[in-house]
C-alpha cells in the first residue's frame, strides 16, 4: 500500500461516468472511515498531484480539494505515510513520521543565474 501512495502514474483516460462514479463512491467511503478517501489509484494519483502544485490543482478541481486537505490532514494526523504538513513532504523512517524540508527556491534561482551566466559568456565568445 504505500508504494501506490508514493508513485506517480497516470491513470486511464478518464469519462465523466468514471469520475462520477469515483466521487461517489469516496463520497460513501467517507461517510464510514470517519473522513478519509479511498485508497485506490485514482485517488492516490490526485492527492500526489495535489502535493506537487497545490494551487494549481484547486484552481482546476476545486470540487475535491477539500476532500484531498481533509483527508491529507487525518492521514498526517495519524501518522499514515505519504501526507503532507505545509511546504514539507512527510516521509516515514523507522523512527515515524518527519517532515523534510523541500529545495528552496532560492537554490533554484542562483542555478538559474549560473545556467543563464554561461549562456550569454558562451555566446559572447562565438559572436
Amino acid at each position: 500500500m504505500e508504494s501506490a501512495r508514493l508513485t506517480l502514474s497516470k491513470p486511464p483516460e478518464l469519462t465523466r461516468a468514471i469520475l462520477d462514479k469515483e466521487y461517489e463512491f469516496a463520497r460513501e467511503f467517507r461517510k464510514d472511515h470517519d473522513g478519509l478517501l479511498p485508497d485506490t489509484p485514482f485517488w492516490s494519483f490526485a492527492e500526489n498531484k495535489y502535493e506537487l502544485h497545490p494551487v494549481r490543482f484547486t484552481h482546476f478541481h476545486e470540487g475535491i480539494t477539500p476532500w484531498i486537505r481533509e483527508d491529507l490532514f487525518l492521514r498526517a494526523k495519524h501518522g499514515d505515510p505519504g501526507c503532507a504538513c505545509g511546504n514539507h513532504t512527510i516521509s516515514t523512517p523507522s523512527g515515524g513520521p518527519q517532515c523534510v524540508d523541500q529545495p528552496s527556491s532560492f537554490g533554484m534561482f542562483i542555478v538559474g543565474v549560473c545556467v543563464l551566466a554561461s549562456a550569454l559568456w558562451f555566446c559572447r565568445r562565438e559572436g
